[in-house]
């Protein structure tokens, strides 16, 4: 089965219109049949089998010389694979949900009872991974870490982050909880600390669990306002945040 594309008859992204090659994409990928899209689908999960067994065999290695004996395992991605998803969009360049989810697993004979054999909720992203790393190995976490330990009984963030710097003179920036999401555009800025309502250019907001596609943007719905704010001050509070702690860096 390969992907579903939205009813447009053009793309329709704010935040990432215009980028990740699209003429190249377009040219084939629109008029592929569907033996093509087969094949190029089998050839990535065949990629991803492979990949998993090496993963299992580095595992069998260090098993075999016992290192896995109290080991804390982790298992992660960079980002994610349009694979033609969203008007024939592949790699990442978006921050849609094929894109911006990674797989993210905990496991090994150090992990505490408690988190074995459960699937946690709560919003975490790759930069946990290093605050939850070093107090596993009982070293302190350095006060300018912007992750939190995931191993940990400390209150959890509001909503998962992520930005994308793409488009000349434009930064964008994701705010996302179970239910929803915000894409806000903005006028790129040297300093994130900077960064006010006044900058905002545009944006996207979808409701998760109804369209987990990201298929009907509500970024204009009145019904959505109070929600949209709410999260838009936060999303605004956590880049100004992070401006403050280490300056973003704007990218090529």
């Amino acid at each position: 089965r390969y992907a579903e594309q939205p009813p447009w008859d053009k793309d329709h992204s704010t935040h990432a219109e215009g980028v990740n090659r699209r003429d190249l994409y377009e040219g084939f990928w629109k008029n592929a049949t569907p033996e093509q899209w087969k094949l190029m689908t089998m050839r990535y999960r065949a990629n991803c089998s492979w990949m998993d067994d090496m993963f299992g065999r580095v595992l069998d290695a260090l098993q075999q010389k016992g290192y896995l004996d109290h080991a804390l395992i982790v298992y992660v991605s960079d980002h994610g694979e349009m694979l033609g998803e969203r008007y024939y969009r592949f790699n990442k360049y978006c921050l849609y949900e094929s894109s911006v989810r990674v797989p993210l697993i905990l496991s090994g004979t150090a992990l505490p009872e408690e988190f074995r054999g459960r699937i946690d909720p709560r919003p975490a992203e790759l930069v946990d991974i290093y605050p939850t790393l070093l107090k596993a190995a009982g070293i302190d976490v350095p006060a300018i870490a912007e992750g939190l330990d995931l191993l940990g009984h400390e209150e959890f963030r509001q909503a998962g982050f992520c930005g994308l710097h793409e488009k000349p003179g434009e930064a964008s920036f994701m705010w996302r909880t179970r239910e929803h999401k915000l894409i806000l555009c903005f006028e790129r800025k040297e300093d994130a600390s900077e960064y006010t309502a006044s900058d905002i250019t545009g944006g996207e907001f979808y409701e998760l669990i109804k369209d987990p596609q990201e298929w009907q943007d509500l970024y204009g719905d009145p019904a959505y306002q109070g929600i949209r704010e709410e999260m838009a001050g936060q999303l605004l509070a956590h880049i100004r945040k992070l401006g403050r702690k280490a300056p973003l860096s704007p990218g090529p």
